[in-house]
């Protein structure tokens, strides 16, 4: 009997002395755990959330699933967060709020579950961005039971509104073809005259509101006559508007006309010297979505004539006689000058050809009626150049090389 009290006794020692010993384990775990909290998850946990509120208030943007995963599988690559650390992040924006929270979970996973320390933060920050129309909740990893669910609203409405886009776009661009094809040529004359004498108004009163609505605000043309303006005041330049025609109108871009122009100036500097000046120019006009034509980009523009007027006969000028009718040695266009602003960057600046033929010895291959045909109404990939006067002048010149 003896024996089996004493039996009893020593398994109830070996028995405390285990569960002891098991006590110990736990708190010792347990101290491992908190300390790893404190040193290791918390700090990361922290980080991150500083991380990730810092960059949607430097960069304005709303997270998603897609771009907490990017920071993610970013710490992971690093190997700043290990596999066995399980991450959960949460970013939430109300509506129209520009006001946002971040949430940053972290669950590490130590020697086969026996320590698993656990660290959380929370900030909040305001995105400097257009807040959102509706709430967003971006998450990491996002909820498991509806996770496939959302994925496949998200196809869902992602092709509604791709298909709805798409059929919107039809619509608007059927739509805009109708009204593009009923614009007469008579609007569009109307409308590029007018835009003409308005930016001659403009230069005039230093203004640019008088030209800026028929102006496409996406378009070149309106930074550029902003500074066309701006230039000509302040070189003291006056421009008035002697004569305009319009050539041709052709479709361009699906979206307006291409508008080809001849037009004429009298050109006043700051010197009070005055030119009559001839361009041929090249417009681009579009239809707005309010139904009015605009100017896009003035395409090109090339100067065919430059000629100095005497300023005793422009003081006597009545208004009435044409500059172009006075006596050849008053009012004339230099051929040389012509050809260097209308001609050099074709046939090259010492007429040795480039995109065009060679010039110097065009008067030993051609009479001069032949280069005068050509030079008025144009050849192959050339366009039409000059009016019959200056093309006879410009024939004349170059006829003229073989015998310098």
């Amino acid at each position: 009997m003896g024996y089996i009290v004493g039996f009893f006794r020593v398994l109830k020692d070996v028995f405390l002395f285990i569960l002891g010993l098991m006590f110990l384990a736990l708190f010792f775990f347990r101290v491992v755990e908190w300390g790893l909290e404190y040193k290791v998850v918390q700090p990361k946990v922290d980080k991150m959330a500083y991380e990730i509120t810092s960059f949607a208030e430097a960069n304005e943007v709303v997270f998603t699933d897609d771009l907490l995963s990017d920071f993610v599988q970013s710490w992971k690559k690093s190997g700043w967060i290990k596999d066995n650390e399980e991450i959960n992040i949460r970013y939430v924006q109300f509506g129209n709020d520009k006001r946002f929270r971040v949430n940053v979970t972290l669950i590490a996973d130590y020697w086969d579950h026996s320590v698993r320390p656990t660290g959380s933060s929370e900030m909040n920050g305001i995105n400097w961005g257009e807040p959102p129309r509706e709430t967003v909740r971006g998450e990491f990893p996002p909820f498991e039971d509806d996770k496939e669910d959302k994925k496949q609203v998200a196809e869902q409405k992602t092709e509604t509104e791709e298909e709805n886009q798409e059929n919107a776009n039809v619509l608007a661009e059927d739509e805009k073809t109708t009204q593009i094809e009923k614009i007469s040529h008579d609007s569009i004359t109307a409308f590029i005259s007018h835009y003409v004498s308005a930016g001659i108004s403009a230069i005039d009163q230093n203004d640019f509101s008088l030209v800026q609505d028929l102006l496409d605000p996406t378009g070149k043309a309106y930074k550029e006559s902003k500074n066309y303006i701006k230039h000509m005041n302040e070189k003291g330049i006056q421009q008035e508007l002697l004569d305009m025609n319009v050539t041709k109108i052709v479709p361009y871009n699906s979206d307006g006309f291409k508008v080809f122009t001849t037009e004429e100036y009298r050109v006043i500097d700051s010197n009070e010297t005055i030119k009559i000046k001839r361009y041929q120019s090249e417009y681009h006009l579009v239809l707005m979505n309010d139904g009015k034509l605009a100017l896009r980009e003035l395409i090109e523009t090339n100067l065919l004539s430059s000629a100095e007027v005497d300023r005793a006969i422009y003081n006597n000028h009545d208004g009435n006689t044409d500059f172009y009718d006075m006596e050849e040695e008053t009012v004339h266009a230099d051929p040389a000058y012509i050809y260097e602003q209308a001609c050099a960057s074709c046939h090259g600046g010492g007429f040795e050809g480039g995109v065009g033929p060679e010039l110097y010895s065009v008067g030993y291959r051609m009479d001069i009626n032949e280069i005068k045909y050509i030079i008025m109404y144009g050849q192959g990939s050339m366009p039409p150049m000059l009016d019959e006067r200056e093309a006879e002048a410009m024939a004349a010149y170059l006829v003229g090389l073989q015998q310098e």
